[in-house]
């Protein structure tokens, strides 16, 4: 309680209210109370662990319901009682001063009162906090071991005139201390390996790849079938784009741990990124089978059913999405997406606005919304984002290609401007070095605008080569029929397209 009054001016502050650690942040809970004795108290001295089939042979017991306010739990390696029977040789303390003398006697009862004393004071304490981990026994175990030792050498002391029984003794007292120290361990075992992983998450978030894979690689030398292991690992490779080895990896650890609901999550951004939708699909939902609430879930399996082509579907996962998780505005742009894929250009328009709203410069929502106001045959409010977007990113190309379509294909005379659409569509095509063959087409359709119908039969029939190598049928058809026009010096006319 100094301690406490020298660093936080109060004997009652243990620096809960000055933690920065996101997870342990305080809460709106009590900090200390006789509601949570019980458990806390079953949790350090009799949670048992199971032994499993499996290295490192450990498995935790369910816990019982949290008290209500309760902030959680760390490591489950506790029940001290359970898990390291040695400790039970301290009630063997009082041994100690069998047969001395007065003074000894009195000076060893002393020690031991102050001993046990000191452990039921930091024991209770612990025991009436909000939360609870094996590092929080760091408290009490120094004087519960000593009244251990203490006990050992008392019951050696007291056996001494008894050689048999005092041999019986000691190997009950090694026995006991081995399996103590054979646990301790294994559970060492799993909390390298956590400390690996977590050490690779936080490589992996600073965008350090290579040196997160070696922490992976790390924990699964001590623990081949670490399901944590397995699943960070997966992810990095994911991010080295080796989606093969990442997809392996993530499987192998859904056989350890079939529970895993971010691997799921994980999995399935495998397979949607290499175009395997139902499998993505299946993944997605397995994670929200196991994590009903989950936002990210929902908006994932938004995106596979997206891609997959079945729009409907997808704006019922988004809306679930958004209702779990407000506020998102990529959620609201993939939204307006599937809305304007299905034709319903108010609701699109709707959705772009408000992704705009809670993210004012996102670009990539001022050019969708672009996209709807000119299928609703509004050209003045799509320019207006189109170059809204541009300005927010001068570089961005599918602003660039839609702006420089509707200055050269537009039906309204006003609207029409052929060389700023040449401008455009030539910074664009200068920006994919003239491998995209939307922005050629787009650019041959400018040059025909502003008259230069040689330049436009030229340059729409190298975007006619591209998409035919792309094997884009509906592209190749389009630009077959505008090479016509222009053969003829005829110019191209888009209502909404």
């Amino acid at each position: 309680m100094l301690y406490n009054v020298l660093r936080f001016d109060s004997p009652f502050e243990f620096g809960w209210h000055y933690q920065l650690n996101g997870d342990y942040r305080p809460t709106t809970a009590q900090q200390f109370s006789l509601h949570y004795l019980w458990f806390n108290f079953r949790f350090y001295f009799l949670e048992p662990m199971r032994w499993s089939g499996h290295f490192p042979f450990l498995q935790a017991v369910p816990l019982l319901p949290l008290p209500s306010g309760y902030n959680g739990v760390g490591d489950r390696y506790a029940g001290i009682l359970i898990n390291y029977p040695l400790a039970w040789l301290a009630l063997a303390a009082p041994l100690a001063w069998r047969d001395r003398s007065v003074e000894v006697a009195s000076v060893l009862r002393w020690f031991v009162a102050a001993l046990f004393l000191l452990f039921v004071i930091c024991a209770l304490t612990i025991c009436l906090f909000v939360t609870a981990g094996s590092h929080y026994e760091l408290d009490f175990l120094p004087a519960l071991l000593l009244l251990v030792i203490i006990g050992i050498f008392g019951l050696e002391r007291a056996l001494v005139a008894t050689p048999l029984w005092r041999r019986i003794a000691r190997l009950g007292w090694c026995l006991l201390l081995a399996y103590s120290v054979v646990f301790n361990l294994l559970t060492s075992v799993e909390a390298r390996t956590e400390a690996n992983c977590l050490l690779g998450n936080s490589l992996l978030a600073q965008g350090r790849v290579d040196e997160a894979i070696i922490q992976y690689q790390r924990a699964l030398a001590l623990w081949p079938e670490s399901a944590d292991a397995l699943g960070g690992l997966g992810s990095a490779l994911f991010q080295k784009g080796q989606m093969d080895e990442a997809i392996i990896q993530f499987q192998k650890a859904l056989e350890i741990k079939p529970d895993f609901a971010g691997v799921h999550n994980n999995l399935g951004y495998c397979f949607l990124r290499i175009r395997r939708f139902d499998e993505a699909i299946v993944q997605y939902q397995e994670a929200l089978a196991l994590q009903p609430n989950s936002a990210d879930a929902y908006e994932h399996l938004g995106d596979a059913l997206f891609r997959k082509g079945n729009m409907n579907e997808a704006i019922v996962q988004y809306q679930k999405a958004l209702e779990i998780k407000p506020g998102v505005a990529e959620t609201h742009n993939n939204l307006g997406y599937c809305f304007l894929r299905t034709g319903r250009l108010d609701e699109a328009v709707a959705q772009y606005r408000e992704a705009i709203e809670l993210q004012p410069r996102f670009v990539l929502a001022y050019n969708n919304l672009g996209n709807a106001f000119r299928q609703k045959g509004m050209p003045s409010e799509a320019i207006a984002c189109y170059q809204k977007a541009i300005e927010l990113q001068p570089q961005f190309i599918p602003a660039q290609r839609n702006l420089a379509w509707m200055l050269a294909t537009c039906p309204e005379p006003s609207v029409r401007n052929g060389d700023k659409a040449i401008a455009l569509a030539e910074q664009a095509n200068q920006f994919s070095e003239g491998k995209d063959p939307l922005i050629l087409r787009t650019l041959a359709a400018a040059y025909a605008e502003a008259g230069r119908f040689p330049e436009a039969v030229l340059t729409a029939k190298q975007a006619l080569a591209l998409a035919v190598t792309q094997s884009n049928t509906g592209l190749t058809n389009e630009l077959q029929r505008e090479i016509g026009l222009y053969q003829t010096n005829s110019p191209c006319r888009s209502v909404n397209d």
